[in-house]
């Protein structure tokens, strides 16, 4: 300690002046007031010191001497006058040094600094300044001048450099491909080709510059708006619900795992993976495996999943745990996808009696309780399988890896893995979601408070889970798609009971006209064996089969449609029941034995063209509900409710427009090439008719008068037109 004669100190509150210090270590203090002398040991003083009863004082006059020449309004001199109040307040204050003190002490300080126009600052500015510049009581202003000049330095880079290293930087985001390399390769050859001299960059200065450029719109520009938006938005919020089934989620993502068949060994296609997970309690209601990208037909068979019980899964998949997740929602949340806005799914959620609700556009995070579900998905085991994809197309090219030649998982190891995923290891697993418990047990606790309502009668659904169309009964049924369906006794009862309640009379005019009436019908795509009609007098559906069951057992509409397309455009008949079955044994075989040579999208078109359908009837399991637990509510359908006729008003069509441009432009796209399994398959999705010449009838024209004649190739309509030669 510095006990020089004539240094102030204040002890205990009162000033006292060193007058002298013996070789002993006694100290002898005059008081600067009364002149009163009294000793004190030095080891005594520096107790009191540590204490923080004893400080020294500086006269003020002395305390900003040697100040360097700074204006009043300086910065540095204002800031260093704040900091000398913050480490003088400090020191009298009797706080610890350490730093959690240290910020504590800032905070209970903060508003009486504000009071005298001092700044605040921060813990570790504070600690610093405390132990680094000066001791208490004898703190000088200018050791708490910042040293750093606050002028401007000039750009130590010539200009040259500068436009090269911002044409790096607009070049590395401008295409999504290149590389940090790339850009430094493209500054170099920009600094020779304007003959400059000096030493250039180093790379991880543009590394620098190319992180600080990071902004939303160089990001969107490289990566796209989903990358843009994760990283710069903030997460919006999702649905919320408060007891189980009150809103449930429905997502799909493809699993990039190739599925075989398990009867042929054929590739079957790339997987599409279906989740609905209930809001309030984060379980996985049901799961489905689907080909062909998003389509109403697979998210109805995941409806169908959700409100039947997973009876017998355990001993199907051999799982360890029972998952009895079931019931019926009140909402559905579903992204914008054409399958899942349009007036079928509207129609059939009304009739069961669920809202449904579409997430925002462009917010992915909508939906983020099924992200996380897709993620342990991939990452617990459905990436492992042989006919996987985890890494892109162009990498396991060079790596010599062909997902084709590996894939070996048929549609049963497929779900057996999805059931072992989620039923084993995600159910029982905490969630941070829902506080860290996992979603069985919430399951479990939630349903026997709230109780969990069921349908309680399943055969209902399949029917109102099934497309929407509208179409025009009469005595020879229906026709549809080209196809009719007919059942004299079922027609009849329709009739009976649509004809008189229509507008406009009981029928056409005539005594012997057939009556008519237009109808709602629900058909399922996948099954071209039968549509269902609805009955607005009876409120139930009645089933009209297809009048040739021969052709259509085992055909989707889409399959029926190929085939007949393809008959016509041969030159054949395409009317009887025997010409259909011709037709149709002739497509297959052809399908059958292009298959080996099909790829990607044709192979998944292919297999729905041969495959056998999957109704949604196959999916109404047996109902096993135990009657005596009281959290099961059955619950009737609210098609049986309905006032109305039963019809749906369309909706506003979204993304039709893209749509259309899209099918444009992949059209123009398309181009001849040789004759390949490929082009041969186009031809049988898509044929183009032979113009068939008729039989002109009229008078041969004179020599000098020609007749030509067009067929359209699509309406087959045929036009005329004449000309004379010159």
């Amino acid at each position: 300690m510095d006990f020089t004669q004539y240094r102030t100190w204040r002890i205990d509150g009162s000033i006292k002046i060193v007058d002298s210090q013996h070789h002993d270590g006694t100290v002898v203090l005059v008081a600067k007031v009364g002149g009163a002398i009294s000793t004190i040991a030095a080891d005594d003083l520096e107790q009191l010191y540590h204490d923080r009863r004893a400080v020294a004082v500086e006269a003020p006059e002395k305390a900003e001497a040697n100040l360097p020449p700074l204006e009043a309004t300086d910065k540095r001199l204002i800031a260093a006058r704040g900091l000398l109040w913050w480490c003088n307040h400090f020191d009298v204050s009797g706080c610890s040094r350490s730093r959690n003190a240290i910020a504590r002490f800032i905070k209970s300080s903060t508003g009486t600094a504000e009071r005298k126009g001092h700044s605040p600052v921060t813990a570790t500015q504070l600690e610093r300044a405390v132990c680094q510049r000066g001791v208490p009581g004898s703190r000088k202003l200018k050791d708490m001048i910042d040293g750093r000049s606050v002028a401007e330095h000039p750009t130590r880079m010539d200009e040259v450099v500068e436009e090269a290293i911002t044409f790096a930087v607009a070049y590395y985001y401008d295409r999504r491909a290149t590389k940090r390399r790339d850009a430094y390769v493209k500054l170099r050859s920009r600094l020779d080709e304007v003959g400059y001299q000096g030493a250039p960059p180093s790379e991880e200065t543009l590394g620098l510059r190319i992180g600080a450029a990071a902004t939303y719109e160089n990001i969107l520009r490289k990566f796209g708006a989903l990358t843009a938006k994760a990283r710069f938005k903030g997460v919006g919020k999702g649905p919320h619900a408060d007891r189980p089934l009150e809103c449930v989620v429905i997502d799909a993502t493809p699993s990039d795992v190739l599925i075989v068949d398990d009867r042929t060994g054929a590739i079957l296609g790339t997987a599409i993976v279906y989740v609905a997970v209930d809001v309030a309690t984060r379980s996985v209601l049901a799961w489905y495996i689907g080909f062909g990208g998003e389509t109403l037909a697979s998210v109805f068979r995941l409806v169908m999943r959700i409100l039947m019980p997973k009876t017998g899964l355990k001993a199907l998949h051999g799982l360890l745990n029972d998952h009895a997740v079931f019931g019926l929602p009140t909402q559905i949340v579903l992204d914008n996808a054409t399958a899942q806005v349009g007036r079928s799914f509207v129609d059939a959620m009304t009739a069961i009696g669920i809202d449904a609700e579409w997430a925002p556009v462009g917010s992915p995070t909508y939906k983020s309780v099924c992200e996380r579900l897709h993620w342990t998905i991939k990452s617990k085991g459905l990436h492992s399988i042989g006919g996987a994809k985890p890494l892109p197309r162009q990498q396991m090219a060079a790596l010599g890896i062909d997902p084709e030649v590996t894939a070996v998982a048929t549609l049963g190891d497929a779900d057996r893995v999805l059931a072992s995923i989620i039923v084993d290891d995600y159910q029982r697993a905490p969630h941070d979601g829902i506080g860290e418990v996992a979603p069985a047990a919430a399951w479990d606790r939630l349903t026997k408070i709230h109780g969990q309502p069921y349908v309680a009668d399943p055969s209902r659904v399949a029917e109102e889970l099934g497309t929407y169309g509208e179409a025009l009964l009469t005595r020879q049924g229906v026709r549809f798609r080209n196809l009719r369906f007919h059942d004299q006794n079922t027609t009849t009862d329709l009739l009976l009971d649509l004809v008189p309640k229509k507008r406009g009379g009981p029928g056409r005019k005539g005594k012997l006209s057939s009556g008519t009436a237009k109808v709602k019908m629900k058909w399922d795509p996948e099954d071209a064996s039968r549509i269902l009609v609805w009955n607005g007098i009876r409120k139930e559906y009645a089933i009209l089969p297809n009048v040739d069951p021969r052709f259509s057992e085992g055909l989707s509409f889409e399959s029926c449609e190929i085939i007949r397309r393809y008959v016509i455009a041969q030159g054949e008949e395409f009317e009887s029941e025997a010409d259909r079955i011709r037709g149709r044994a002739r497509v297959l075989d052809l399908i059958d034995s292009l298959s080996p040579g099909l790829k990607g999208k044709r192979l998944t078109a292919a297999r729905r063209i041969t495959s056998a359908p999957d109704p949604l009837g196959r999916h109404v399991m047996e109902m096993v509900v135990d009657e005596t637990n009281g959290s099961f509510i059955p619950v009737g359908l609210a098609s049986a409710e309905r006032l109305d006729d039963g019809t749906t008003e369309p909706g506003r069509r979204r993304g039709a427009q893209k749509a259309s441009r899209t099918a444009k432009a992949t059209r123009a796209r398309k181009a001849a090439g040789q004759p390949t399994p490929e082009h041969a398959f186009d031809a049988v999705l898509k044929p183009t008719p032979t113009p068939v010449p008729l039989p002109l009838t009229t008078t041969p024209a004179p020599p000098a008068l020609e007749v030509e004649w067009r067929q359209n190739t699509k309406s087959g309509a045929v036009s005329f037109s004449r000309y004379f030669e010159e």
